[in-house]
């Protein structure tokens, strides 16, 4: 249960960093956003995960990202990747699968 919950904080965040990461590439930043923007960033958010790459989650993080999990919030950028790192540490991942994306 604590598994599914953490895992759908973490597409939560990917959904994020999709929205913040790809509205900066054009000059308007109400645009909509592409199925396959959408699928690209939360793919590589899966492949940085699933390969406990902090520096990778990092490049895709804004500066105001915020993690949420059961039993804690991080803000910021740094804040987010020290969890991800002491996660990492302390944890093995074994992978991070997405499904059903277009």
């Amino acid at each position: 249960m604590l598994e599914a919950i953490v895992l759908g904080a973490f597409l939560g965040v990917a959904i994020i960093v999709t929205v913040v990461a790809l509205t900066g590439k054009s000059s308007d930043s109400n645009r909509p956003l592409s199925s396959s923007e959408v699928s690209g960033v939360a793919r590589a958010f899966a492949r940085a995960y699933g390969h406990e790459n902090a520096r990778a989650l990092g490049a895709l993080l804004s500066p105001d990202v915020q993690r949420v999990s059961a039993a804690d919030i991080q803000r910021g950028r740094g804040a987010v990747l020290d969890a991800y790192r002491s996660q990492f540490r302390s944890q093995v991942t074994r992978g991070y699968q997405l499904q059903d994306l277009s």
